[in-house]
């Protein structure tokens, strides 16, 4: 199986259409039903875009960042067979499908595959004195400057009011050596619960055992590093 990195480089230097089968082998067709199938959203009725196929269409629009979603939905492989393309769609019928798909599926469907990835990773990750070393820490992301950004994000601002571009805070804890992510969080920029210690709470406990969590000093969180050492075997930090 070829790793992450690799199947990038192959879809990049390729046509859309390679995605599905690029991928297949790495992200389960099952995965990705029964993440719609959890969020109760899949259609009884076949659609041009089917909620499974729009899973594969919104991580078509990660990748190809420089095509817009109608091109991206009319050239991409997105068959539960690996075969089929999507058919000719209207503008319309993306952003319907999108919103009909909404967020639910996508962090099922990431945190399976993190999981997944992450395990299959620990077989070949170097290590530190035997423990495998993950990494915690937080960022920002600028979103369109849209009212709805702002009214559900928020960003900077100062005496004279919003600066900038409305801004997500993000969480994100990676295995040092592959870099793959097996945790993130999310939360607006400002309000209530959105700092960076509360959007790490869980996600050191969560790490496995004989592992080793690097952080820096501003997520210095007692209750969280104690039931990660506590709660499982030989995890420091």
């Amino acid at each position: 199986m070829p790793s992450f990195s690799e199947s990038l480089e192959q879809i990049a230097t390729g046509e859309p259409s390679i995605l599905a089968k690029t991928f297949g082998s790495s992200i389960d067709e099952r995965w990705i039903k029964e993440a719609c199938q959890s969020a109760e959203q899949m259609t009884i009725r076949r659609r041009k875009l089917p909620l499974d196929d729009v899973v594969w269409l919104v991580i078509g629009m990660a990748l190809y960042r420089d095509m817009s979603v109608l091109e991206v939905a009319q050239s991409i492989g997105v068959a539960r067979s690996g075969q089929r393309k999507v058919a000719k769609v209207a503008s319309s019928s993306t952003s319907q499908a999108r919103q009909r798909l909404g967020s639910a599926p996508m962090e099922q469907l990431f945190q399976t595959t993190a999981s997944h990835w992450s395990q299959q990773a620990a077989q070949t990750e170097k290590r530190m004195d035997g423990l495998r070393v993950f990494a915690l820490d937080g960022t920002t992301l600028l979103v369109p400057d849209t009212k709805e950004n702002r009214k559900e994000f928020g960003g900077p601002s100062n005496q004279h009011g919003p600066t900038g571009y409305p801004k997500v805070r993000l969480m994100v804890m990676l295995a040092t050596s592959s870099h793959l992510v097996v945790d993130a969080a999310y939360a607006p920029y400002q309000g209530k619960g959105t700092g960076e210690r509360t959007l790490m709470c869980g996600m050191a406990r969560r790490l496995p055992d004989e592992s080793l969590l690097l952080f820096d000093r501003g997520l210095f969180h007692c209750a969280e590093l104690w039931a990660h050492q506590s709660e499982g075997t030989n995890r420091h930090w």
